[in-house]
């Protein structure tokens, strides 16, 4: 979790780019239903799917910068202190093959009169091929001046995040008309029920004029009969209408993320009892009225540029690569720039094929 709070950190301008992008699916209702544009909102911020289409999208532009990134030239610092005990040793015997011919000379000094001159306990030398104490400090440059690959790549990289962005486009679209389509569904529902409920009480009203016209003979059982049979039919499908409201209002729940659909607020119906009709919808099927524009079809070409990069990636690995190395720094015992002077610089072309 840390780490995605981190990215969201790291880049807020892509996710800025993505609201923006989503705004006019949020935004597709006239001014006068304010409802249900509140509730698209409410979708789009609480459905898992469209969470994990954004962090996909956020995941992919990082990945796209860091490919971005490699064309760039890297400055470094590297420091190193060393302390060693013992290995290897260079070995040179100058007390074996000098002793000897001092003792020589001096001989040969001596037999002349002259003292010896040459000393003659020269001790082997053993010098270790590290030193007990060094360090190295230095700044490195490294910078491709000619890499295929990274174009590739960096094509491609792109390309996965504009499907990213075409994919976060398509579920946007289809949650909106999902939301939709539940929102009106369940308004529809309600007025339905509203509807059989003004029926069941006209009903029960011309049950209880049936009854008053038997008893005053104006009218024969039968009358109150069908009555009663017309009402309880109307009860039957005001169970099944009340179910149906139920399901509908727990489908638009769900859709926004909600546990409970009592907070659901529905359009009124009409003062007819009909029930109020669904806004015309110039969202993103209006502005998608041409093949081109569809996100689907833009997934589908962004992932075909993406493939065509990765074959282009392919074959540059086999072209060579130039890239330039350049150090500098000191080296030496100590810590200390003396008069011994103990920095270095180097520069070099590396050639990768």
């Amino acid at each position: 979790m840390s780490g995605t709070r981190a990215a969201r950190r790291r880049s807020p301008s892509l996710i800025a780019c993505a609201l923006i992008a989503l705004a006019p699916y949020a935004a597709a209702q006239p001014a006068d239903d304010q409802r249900l544009d509140a509730y698209v909102r409410e979708a789009l911020r609480s459905n898992p799917v469209m969470d994990a289409g954004m962090q996909a999208l956020l995941a992919s532009d990082l990945e796209a910068r860091a490919t971005r990134a490699r064309r760039l030239p890297a400055l470094g610092l590297e420091a190193r202190y060393t302390r060693a005990t013992g290995g290897r040793t260079i070995d040179f015997p100058a007390g074996q093959l000098f002793n000897p011919i001092h003792e020589t000379l001096n001989r040969l000094l001596e037999e002349r009169g002259e003292p010896a001159m040459f000393p003659t306990d020269l001790r082997d030398i053993e010098e270790p091929l590290l030193r007990p104490r060094e360090q190295e400090t230095k700044l490195t440059l490294r910078a491709p001046l000619y890499a295929p690959e990274i174009g590739a790549a960096i094509a491609a990289r792109a390309a996965a995040t504009d499907a990213a962005r075409a994919g976060l486009e398509v579920t946007a679209r289809t949650l909106v008309r999902e939301v939709k389509r539940a929102y009106f569904g369940a308004a529809r529902a309600d007025a339905a029920e509203g509807i059989l409920e003004a029926s069941r009480d006209l009903l029960a009203e011309d049950l209880r004029i049936a009854k008053v016209m038997e008893r005053e003979g104006t009218a024969t059982h039968d009358r109150v009969l069908r009555a009663r049979a017309e009402m309880l039919a109307v009860e039957q499908r005001l169970d099944a209408a009340r179910a149906g409201t139920r399901q509908a209002r727990r489908q638009l729940a769900r859709l926004l993320g909600r546990d409970d659909a009592a907070g659901l607020v529905l359009p009124e119906a009409e003062p007819d009892g009909t029930p109020a009709p669904a806004p015309a919808d110039p969202g993103p099927d209006a502005e998608a009225d041409t093949v081109s524009s569809r996100p689907e079809l833009a997934r589908l070409d962004a992932a075909i540029a993406g493939a065509e990069a990765q074959v282009d990636a392919g074959q540059a690995r086999r072209l060579p690569e130039l890239s330039l190395a350049a150090d500098y720094g000191i080296q030496g015992a100590d810590y200390a720039v003396d008069s011994s002077d103990d920095s270095f610089g180097t520069v070099s072309l590396v050639l990768r094929w």
